[in-house]
């Protein structure tokens, strides 16, 4: 049994411990990107990615001066490459290029469990959004709906009416958070006439489909 399982973990694809996505075409487009650029939406704990210094929100490109040219490509690296040898690949952040060095390690068994959702009453986890329009406070103390939505989401605009009903009967202020760029949110602004909420902040973290490596 033993050997059975050493000889299983000897071919066990590579594994980096991230959840990804492809950038959006307006944001492939602005950044110049290569098709294979991939969105890092989740860092799992205790993984090779946690430990080489990925952060939720880079944009992954591929290795220096050899980008990804097809999207997933980057599940085909992590999986190909040699386990515990170092790779190196540029990731695009806000604040430029950096080179992190990712450490594969075999595919797990078992996926580190990633946190449960918030109890009611406990405090909501922190994130990062840009404002796009209305005042939004850098910390939103006391109740607040944050309202999740997308310009192609038909739910999301069918919900609007609830929604600012909600708000004018509790009293309590609605935040509208999109991981949409602001030239998509002004061309969808100019033909939607109908009432949104005031506060509008956008983010660069995406849950649209995602892959995981």
């Amino acid at each position: 049994m033993d050997e059975d399982l050493k000889l299983a973990k000897s071919v066990l694809p590579g594994w980096m411990g991230v959840s990804f996505q492809g950038v959006s075409p307006e944001v492939q487009q602005k950044k110049a990107l290569p098709d294979g650029a991939s969105l890092v939406t989740t860092v799992f704990p205790d993984s090779p990615a946690k430990a080489a210094g990925f952060e939720v929100g880079d944009i992954v490109l591929g290795p220096p001066g050899d980008p990804f040219t097809a999207k997933n490509q980057l599940r085909a690296f992590t999986m190909l490459s040699v386990i515990d040898q170092g790779a190196p690949l540029d990731v695009l952040r806000d604040t430029g290029h950096v080179t992190l060095t990712l450490v594969p390690k075999p595919y797990p068994m078992k996926w580190p469990e990633l946190p449960g959702p918030a109890e009611i009453g406990s405090q909501a986890p922190t994130f990062e959004a840009r404002p796009y329009r209305g005042a939004v406070k850098t910390s939103l103390a006391g109740a607040h709906l944050v309202y999740f939505w997308a310009t192609w989401c038909g739910p999301c605009k069918a919900s609007l009416p609830e929604v600012l009903a909600f708000e004018r009967e509790k009293k309590i202020p609605v935040v509208a958070v999109t991981d949409e760029p602001t030239e998509v949110l002004d061309a969808f602004f100019k033909t939607f006439k109908g009432a949104f909420p005031r506060r509008s902040p956008w983010t660069s973290s995406a849950n649209r489909s995602w892959r995981m490596a």
